[in-house]
Order: structure tokens, then C-alpha cells, then sequence
């Protein structure tokens, strides 16, 4: 199997052959899955299939060419589909049972949608934005303090031991609004802030 790793479409080829002595139809089927993508997701989604006809003996290449539309998800900021860079597992079966043949490709998109933050943005989705990560990081950090995770009476030793990381983890999955709701700063001090990294 061969796959072009570049921006869409890609095209992926197979060879198909019949090792019986009839001929017979086979059903190729194109499944994908994003490794890295963090959602729920299926293992393999379906995105192309053909059936083929071949008589005994008999190779045939079967040829998919992947859109845009077939690497997207939806993007509910944005209301529309918006293809995903990153990592990609391409799989040929008859069935989602019966992978033959898989292949890994990187794609990148580089007609992207502008991005969309609000107070229910997670910390982690923002800590991804280069331009947004220093400063949502040490906002992550005060509201750290203010939950009470240095409350063991040395709070400079305790703060020194919490690296950057430890806080990611910790507070990652959090809605941006959390910053509000500590005090650590004003809805609209916030809403102005993310307009910058649009």
C-alpha cells in the first residue's frame, strides 16, 4: 500500500489479487484513525470503499483519493468542518474485522480556521496556542495557589516543588471561566485577553 503524505488529497493505492481459480468480487474498503486526535473517536472510521471484480489470477490496483472533508471534524466555534493536522493511520480491509494493509501518514492543513476561545475553552486547549501558552500558564499557576495547593506553611517550597507540568496536569481539563470564578481575574479582563489570540 502507498500513500502520499502531503496536504489533500492524498491518494492511496492498493493491489488487489485473486488467488482462487474463479472469478470473484472483493470489497476494498479505506478506514482512518487519528492516534493523537483527544476525543472520544472510533478506532476506524470508514471513509471509501469499491467493490472490485477479478478473474482467477488476476492483480488489480485499487486507488482512494482522501478530500479535506474526509479528514475533518466538526468545529463547534466555528460551525463548520475543519480538517485536523497531525498523524494519521490509514487501514485496507474487506471489513473493519479484516485489515489487510496499513499505512501511517502526516497531514497538514494549512488553510486553517480562525480560532475561537471563550469561557468554556479548557486550559489545555489554550496551553496548545503558542502565542496564548506563557500567559495562560502562569494565570494556571496563581489559580493554583488560590485552590490551596501550597497550603503546607512553607508556600515558596511548595510552589518550587509544583512544576509546570504537575500544574498542566492538574488543572488541563478545567474551563477558562474557573479564573473567574477564584478571582484571579474579571470575565471581561478575560474576554478581552482572548480576542488576542484569535
Amino acid at each position: 500500500m502507498t500513500g502520499d503524505s502531503t496536504e489533500t488529497p492524498i491518494t492511496v493505492s492498493v493491489d488487489i489479487t485473486n488467488i482462487g481459480d474463479r472469478a470473484g468480487k472483493e470489497v476494498v474498503q479505506l478506514y482512518i484513525h487519528r492516534p493523537e486526535l483527544d476525543r472520544l473517536q472510533p478506532l476506524k472510521e470508514l471513509r471509501q470503499f469499491e467493490k472490485v471484480l477479478l478473474q482467477p489470477g488476476e492483480t488489480k490496483t485499487v486507488s482512494f483519493t482522501l478530500s479535506n472533508e474526509e479528514l475533518a471534524s466538526y468545529d463547534v466555534y466555528n460551525h463548520a468542518w475543519n480538517p485536523i493536522s497531525g498523524d494519521y493511520q490509514v487501514m485496507i480491509g474487506s471489513s473493519s474485522q479484516d485489515i489487510q494493509y496499513s499505512a501511517d501518514l502526516h497531514y497538514t492543513n494549512h488553510h486553517l480556521l480562525p480560532k475561537h476561545y471563550d469561557l468554556n475553552t479548557t486550559f489545555k486547549e489554550l496551553l496548545a496556542d503558542e502565542k496564548a501558552h506563557d500567559w495562560i500558564l502562569g494565570l494556571m499557576k496563581d489559580l493554583n495557589r488560590s485552590m490551596g495547593n501550597d497550603q503546607n506553611g512553607d508556600t515558596q517550597a511548595a510552589s518550587e516543588a509544583i512544576n509546570d507540568k504537575m500544574v498542566e496536569a492538574m488543572l488541563g481539563d478545567m474551563p477558562l471561566r474557573q479564573l473567574v470564578v477564584s478571582g484571579d481575574i474579571t470575565e471581561e479582563g478575560l474576554i478581552q485577553q482572548l480576542t488576542n489570540f484569535k
